[in-house]
């Protein structure tokens, strides 16, 4: 079965949105409040996301040590594609209040130190399709292992007037 996809998207007039800092809590307690069971982000925009907090906690509360019964046992789960292996702050990503885990999206060509480095952090992963990840099947197997019944696709989009 394949999930119900909604899909968000933010769009910034002229390709500038640096001109405010964002509220990343509120726009996520907003982004929760859709009751999906998964919400979908590319490796791209995490990164994107996490300059905004290298070297503080402003915006996204963290905390670390914190043990994996004490997450949220509610909430959707953060999807994150990265066949690349980019992503290197699963600590922080797991351990945010506006979903219960995080988990990646990665394909036969992410670098296997990168999967090991998953599996050393505890990080669960869907391994799918060859160069990138194959998102039907990803969508699928989302289902038959986590109840995957909607999931919310978190997208931005960049307009020049």
């Amino acid at each position: 079965m394949l999930p119900r996809v909604v899909i968000h998207n933010m769009v910034s007039v002229r390709r500038r949105a640096d001109w405010f800092t964002p509220d990343v809590g509120l726009y996520y307690e907003v982004a929760t409040r859709c009751h999906v069971d998964a919400i979908l982000s590319g490796s791209e925009t995490m990164l994107e996301g996490f300059k905004d907090v290298e070297g503080r906690a402003e915006g996204l509360p963290c905390d670390c040590e914190q043990e994996e019964s004490e997450r949220a046992s509610h909430g959707p789960l953060m999807v994150v594609t990265d066949s690349r292996g980019r992503i290197r702050q699963w600590a922080l990503l797991r351990n945010q209040p506006y979903w219960r885990d995080a988990l990646a999206l990665v394909s036969a060509a992410t670098p296997e130190e990168y999967l090991a480095y998953l599996s050393k952090e505890g990080v669960e992963y869907i391994l799918t399709g060859e160069d990138d990840v194959d998102m039907r099947a990803a969508l699928e197997e989302l289902h038959t292992r986590y109840g995957v019944t909607e999931w919310s696709l978190l997208a931005s989009t960049a307009a020049q007037l």
